[in-house]
Formats: C-alpha cells, sequence, structure tokens
C-alpha cells in the first residue's frame, strides 16, 4: 500500500510516553503533490489522532467515535496540533523496512471530516492550510470547498 489519500499507518512516536516502540495513527489527507513551499515534488498530508482522557481538554473538531476504523477502540480526536507535511517515497521506504505499519483506509466519510476539519480547527497552522489548499487544485484529495453537504 503506497502513501496516497485515506491510508492509515501507525508511526512510532513518543508523545509524553516513556517506553519505546508506541504508536500513533496517522491519516493520509492527500496524494503525493508538489509543496510550493519546499519546491518537494511527492509531498502528502497526514495527521494523527488520540484517544480522548476524561478530563483534558481536546480539539472536538473531528471526533471519531470507537470502532469507526479497526484501529480507533476508544473515542478519539483528531489532532489537527499534529499535522505533518512528509515524502511520500520516504513514507514508503518506512513502510517497506517494518518501521511504520499500515492499516486499513479510513472511509469516504471520515476523510471528508477529517479535511474539513483541517480548515476550521483554530489548531491548524496556516502552512497546512496552504498546503491542503494547493493539494486541491493538484487533484491530490477531495474538493471539501465544493462538496455539497448530505
Amino acid at each position: 500500500m503506497n502513501a496516497d489519500r485515506k491510508v492509515t499507518i501507525l508511526i512510532p512516536t513518543d508523545y509524553g510516553k516513556s517506553e519505546s516502540n508506541f504508536y500513533h495513527l496517522y491519516f493520509i489527507l492527500t496524494d503525493p503533490c508538489f509543496n510550493g513551499e519546499t519546491g518537494q515534488e511527492d509531498s502528502v498530508l497526514s495527521v494523527s489522532c488520540s484517544s480522548i482522557k476524561q478530563g483534558k481538554v481536546f480539539d472536538n473538531t473531528c471526533v471519531l467515535k470507537a470502532g469507526e476504523h479497526e484501529f480507533i477502540r476508544h473515542d478519539s480526536f483528531v489532532f489537527y496540533r499534529h499535522l505533518r507535511i512528509d515524502s511520500a517515497s520516504i513514507i514508503n521506504q518506512k513502510v517497506a523496512q517494518g518501521l511504520f505499519i499500515t492499516k486499513t483506509m479510513i472511509s469516504d466519510d471520515i476523510y471528508r471530516r477529517i479535511l474539513k476539519g483541517v480548515l476550521v480547527s483554530r489548531n491548524t497552522e496556516r502552512q497546512y492550510i496552504r498546503f491542503l489548499k494547493s493539494a486541491i487544485k493538484q487533484g491530490a484529495c477531495f474538493d471539501v470547498f465544493n462538496v455539497p453537504e448530505k
């Protein structure tokens, strides 16, 4: 499975965890496309999610219920503060090496909800909004500006 829109991958992280081999689920939001700010040809936008913890503040822009994806076992929120732009070829290489683990692709509904959240979350940095708008113009993701509401 290549690093394309709707693909999910587990990436090793250490967000406040002392143990090694701790993974966070990342959603790849775009197909590889040109990043006008860096000149990189095969950039993809991705974002992680995190379990909602009682008593902890979280970004409620896009909440995913337990079971909406095979890896989401607890109600979770999309962590727009952890948006990132990476090289698709490097992601593919790390998957091939076993450093990243691919999981089931997300549904169109979840994908659209996460994309819309990029544009409205107060935690999204401007560079990611610019990248997403550019990806839409390049046809590298759904056009969330022109998707009719259900």
